[in-house]
C-alpha cells in the first residue's frame, strides 16, 4: 500500500460552537497514472474518514479521548465512453459529468463541505484521512479489493482543533 503525500483539511465554521462543514483535499497524486487506470475501464474510489473527538480531562485522560462522530463518505470516478465524459459519483448520491479531466480530477480528489454535527462542551478536534483505490473491480472480482496492493494509497491522519 502506498502513501498519499499530502492531505489538506479545511474547516468552515459558521458559529463559534459549531464546526459546520469540513473540506478535505488530496494532493500529491500521480494524475497521469490515475487517468490511465480510469481510461482502461476501472472505477476509482476515494474513501474519506472523518472523526470528531472530545478531549478527556481530569482522571479520564488515561482512558483516551471520546469519539463523538465518525463518517466514511465515498466518492467514485470513472470514464463514460458513451457520453465521452468523466463521471463523479458523490457520497450523497449525486452524479456529475465533466468534459474535461482537470475539472473531474479536482472534484474527485476533494470532499467539499461535508457537514459535521454540533457538539457542545469540552475541547474538540476533527481527524480526517483519505484512502484512494485506483482500481475498483466489479463483482465478483471486487473480493480482490480486500487485499492492500500498490493501487491503494493512504494519507496520514490530519487533525484540526475546533476553537
Amino acid at each position: 500500500m502506498g502513501r498519499i503525500s499530502a492531505l489538506d483539511t479545511e474547516i468552515n465554521s459558521p458559529q463559534e460552537n459549531l464546526p459546520g462543514t469540513i473540506t478535505v483535499r488530496i494532493s500529491g497524486l500521480d494524475e497521469a497514472d490515475l487517468r490511465n487506470h480510469i481510461l482502461e475501464g476501472f472505477r476509482t474510489r476515494v474513501l474519506y474518514r472523518i472523526r470528531v473527538y472530545r478531549r478527556s480531562g481530569g482522571l479520564f485522560h488515561v482512558l483516551g479521548d471520546q469519539m463523538l462522530f465518525e463518517a466514511h463518505p465515498v466518492q467514485e470516478g470513472l470514464w463514460d465512453p458513451f457520453s465521452s465524459s468523466w463521471e463523479v459519483r458523490f457520497h450523497d448520491g449525486r452524479r456529475e459529468y465533466y468534459p474535461e479531466w482537470d475539472i473531474f480530477f479536482r472534484n474527485l480528489s476533494r470532499l467539499s463541505d461535508f457537514p459535521i454535527p454540533e457538539f457542545r462542551g469540552g475541547t474538540r478536534y476533527v481527524l480526517a484521512q483519505a484512502r484512494l483505490r485506483k482500481m475498483v473491480f466489479r463483482e465478483p472480482l471486487n473480493v480482490l479489493s480486500l487485499f492492500p496492493n500498490r493501487n491503494t494509497l493512504l494519507s496520514p491522519w490530519r487533525r484540526y482543533d475546533i476553537p
